[in-house]
This record gives C-alpha cells, sequence and structure tokens, in this order.
C-alpha cells in the first residue's frame, strides 16, 4: 500500500459523482434541502442543470466570502433578487464544488463530463514511470535510493516534503508501495488545487491507486517530461501535507469496556508559517460554510463525530463514500475571505460497516513507564495488529475545565512495534484525564486507532 501523507452541516442528502471521463449524476432525494456535489466534471450551466421549476425552488452555493443564488421560479433565475439582498448570481458550479437545492420532490440531475485529457503519449511515459517504480519493490524493499532518484524530477513536493526526503522514506515498509505492489488505474486528470499548473505537453496530472488495496494518495499527482522525453513523478506540489481518510476508532482504558466508531480523519501538517487558520469542507461537514481545523495558538483541531449527542462543528461519517472530496482553504488571518491555498483530497475507501468495527485489528498498548509531570520523560511500549503498520502516536492530558496538553506526538510511519518516548510538556494545573492515542493503517489504507483513556 503507497502511505504518502501521515497521518477526524446537518447533511438530510449528499451525493457526488467522480470520474474524470465520465457524466455525473446528481441525486436529490428528498422534496426539501439536498447539499449535493460532484467533482472531475465540467462546468456546470445552473439554468441549463437545475431550470426545471417543477423540480427546484432555488440552489445554493457558498462562494467563500458570501452566497450565490439561483431560482428558476424568477423568470430572471434570480439576478434582479440578488441585487436587493447583497447576495452573488449563481451561474456556473464548477468541479468539486458543494452546493445547496431546495427540491420540490425527488429528482436526478446529470452533469457535463470532463473533457478526457487529450495525450496518449503522455499516458504511456507515466505509465512506464510508475510500472520501473513498482518493479523496484517486486520482490523486497529497495535498501537504496539510487534506482529510484532518476524516476523522481528534481521538483517533486508532496505535502511539504522535497525529493531527497520522499526517497529517504520509500525504503521503510509502510512508506512506500507493498512488496509485489503493482500501480493500476494510471489516469490523467485535469487540476483541481488552485493555482496547480495546467496540463501542457509537459506537464500532466494523473491518479493512481495500486494492486493490493486500491488505494492511492488521494489527490492527483504532476507528470514533467524532461528533455529526454521521460516523464518523471513530481508529487501533488503542496506546500503543506493534507489528507482525509477513513478512521475507525477504537476506545478504550484499563477499566472501561470498550467502544467504538467511525470518523472521517483530516489532518494538516507541515503548515508554512504564514497560515494561521485552515477550514474544512465536504460531504457531512457541519457547518457546511466550513470548519475550522487549524489555528495559529491553537494547532491542529481534530474534527470531532457527528452523532446523536454531537450535531455541530463535527463531520459525518454517514454522508461519505470512497472518492468523497475534502478541501481545505488555508488563510493567511481569520479575517481574510481569499485563501493562500486550496487543496483537495479524496476518500480512498467507503467508511467501514459499523457491524465491523469491533474485529479490526487495532494496536494495543504492552506497557506505560514513567510520569506524566511536566518535562519528565514518558515511555509508551505498543505493537500492531496483524498486517497494520504505524502511523502515529501522541499524549494528552487536561483537566475538568481546559486542554493541559495535546498533539504531542511522534512519527512511527512502516513500525509494526516500538518503545515510544516523550518529554511531556510543560503545563499548569493538575491532570483529571489522560490519554494515548495510537493510529495504524491496514493493507487497504484504513486507518485503524487506539483512544487509551488513563
Amino acid at each position: 500500500m503507497l502511505k504518502l501523507n501521515k497521518i477526524s452541516v446537518l447533511v438530510l442528502a449528499v451525493t457526488t459523482g467522480w470520474g474524470a471521463a465520465q457524466a455525473a449524476t446528481v441525486n436529490a432525494t428528498i422534496a426539501g434541502w439536498n447539499l449535493l456535489g460532484y467533482s472531475d466534471a465540467a462546468d456546470v450551466n445552473v439554468a441549463n442543470a437545475f431550470g426545471d421549476k417543477t423540480k427546484v425552488t432555488t440552489v445554493w452555493k457558498w462562494t467563500g466570502t458570501g452566497w450565490a443564488f439561483y431560482s428558476p421560479d424568477l423568470a430572471d433565475g434570480g439576478q434582479a433578487y440578488v441585487a436587493t439582498k447583497g447576495y452573488d448570481f449563481l451561474t456556473t458550479i464548477k468541479s468539486g464544488d458543494g452546493f445547496w437545492v431546495n427540491a420540490k420532490t425527488t429528482f436526478s440531475a446529470t452533469l457535463p463530463a470532463a473533457p478526457a485529457p487529450a495525450n496518449a503519449a503522455a499516458l504511456t511515459g507515466i505509465t512506464a514511470t510508475m510500472k520501473a517504480f513498482s518493479d523496484l519493490y517486486a520482490t523486497a524493499m529497495p535498501t537504496s535510493t539510487t534506482a529510484l532518484d532518476p524516476l523522481v524530477d528534481t521538483t517533486f513536493l508532496m505535502g511539504g516534503t522535497n525529493k531527497a526526503d520522499f526517497l529517504q522514506a520509500m525504503l521503510t515498509t509502510g512508506n512506500g508501495p507493498s512488496v509485489g505492489a503493482a500501480f493500476v488505474n494510471i489516469t490523467l486528470v485535469n487540476p483541481t488545487d488552485s493555482g496547480a499548473a495546467p496540463n501542457d505537453a509537459t506537464h500532466q496530472w494523473f491518479t493512481f491507486a495500486d494492486s493490493t488495496g486500491g488505494g492511492g494518495p488521494g489527490s492527483a499527482w504532476l507528470a514533467i517530461k524532461n528533455a529526454s522525453d521521460n516523464w518523471l513523478m513530481a508529487g501533488d506540489q503542496r506546500q503543506f501535507d493534507f489528507s482525509a481518510n477513513v478512521q475507525a476508532v477504537k476506545h478504550t482504558s484499563s477499566s472501561a469496556t470498550a467502544s467504538y466508531n467511525n470518523q472521517i480523519n483530516v489532518n494538516v501538517d507541515k503548515l508554512p508559517t504564514a497560515v494561521t487558520q485552515v477550514v474544512l469542507t465536504g460531504p457531512g461537514v457541519n457547518p457546511a460554510s466550513g470548519l475550522t481545523i487549524y489555528s495559529a495558538g491553537v494547532g491542529q483541531i481534530w474534527p470531532q463525530n457527528c452523532n446523536t449527542g454531537n450535531t455541530t462543528n463535527c463531520v459525518d461519517p454517514a454522508a461519505a463514500s470512497a472518492g468523497s472530496p475534502y478541501t481545505v482553504s488555508a488563510y493567511g488571518s481569520a479575517s481574510s475571505s481569499v485563501p493562500l491555498y486550496s487543496y483537495t483530497s479524496r476518500l480512498q475507501n467507503t467508511p467501514i460497516n459499523p457491524a465491523l468495527l469491533a474485529g479490526l485489528p487495532y494496536p494495543t498498548i504492552t506497557g506505560i513507564s514513567g510520569s506524566w509531570a511536566a518535562n519528565t520523560s514518558l515511555t509508551i511500549n505498543w505493537s500492531a495488529g496483524a498486517n497494520t503498520y504505524g502511523d502515529w502516536i501522541d499524549i494528552g492530558a487536561w483537566n475538568q475545565s481546559t486542554q493541559l496538553f495535546n498533539n504531542v506526538g511522534v512519527d512511527i510511519s512502516g513500525s509494526t512495534g516500538a518503545t515510544t518516548s516523550f518529554t511531556v510538556p510543560s503545563y499548569n494545573g493538575s491532570y483529571t484525564g489522560r490519554n494515548v492515542w495510537i493510529s495504524v493503517r491496514d493493507a487497504n489504507g484504513n486507518r485503524l486507532a487506539l483512544d487509551y483513556g488513563l
């Protein structure tokens, strides 16, 4: 399994279409409000797609600074109306947008297919490069970067990781392709991130999966044609790491009965210093206008699971499926309306059936030693479950009024078990609760986490 990232609205109905060269069908499944979305399709003319007044009352889309509106009930679609209300007039829905449709009845709408990127020679060249890369893992993990190096462009950037660090990571089990894996479903696509280089004679974006679990990196990669007419991998070209993953969590302690739940885990890492706030949007995100998952001074803010006890500032995994797009917009200040960067990641898998959660190979803790006092050493002995590899481990503590410390973590990528040590940070007050969090990945790219309370 290719591990390329380290790595949690009240939705009445959510449908996403996925496929670079296929028309997308969106379904309003109830009479009333439906939150819809699609991706990898051409721009949609709203009046053409949703102009049937027997089916649609209004269509709304958040622009990042305000609402855009369209209504087939109004003779001009609402152009005069929005001028009096301070809205934008909604004429176009772009690939990757989410939007609200207030439906008079259930209906389906077929949105146009994107033109398939037409560069057969590029596809052949990229496929050859990816095959050469996976062939180096045919019988064992490579022991040096020498053979990998010519397949990767000097401009390679993967979630803030440069070429040298990426190649070094590819020598570790759990970071690179699984032994014997092959890259499959290699497909040319149009760029989706804001500011991404356009496809041309020497630049082509592509997606792929691997043969072991079907997963890929969650975002398109760029390939660059060099002077020798070889197409080299250039990564996703993102300035920071962003991933969205299916996550199953086992919550337990030394005395409590275990409980389990699904989550959509989202993570940002290696953020540039200019970024002070990151906002998440996507299927099941509440509020639909965006959920803050990072802010300067606070750090990463893990989205909670929407459930009967929590319906705000959360993400509902029931709204997601394989291919669901999640987008982060990174801002230089909380008051800014224009993001510095905007990146989209797709879920590799559909959230796991709740009935299967208890039987998954979660990691285990075999021992905890040391003090939880500030500025002292703490050691966690742990092991990964069958056919899983380590991802991340961290510790936290809190009292009844505040979080004392959190996200004190260590990257355990590729490991099947270890003794991991921490230095407990400075904090004020006495703790009433502590926890250890360990996450691993299985062969299908699912993230399995143990939330162990103390």
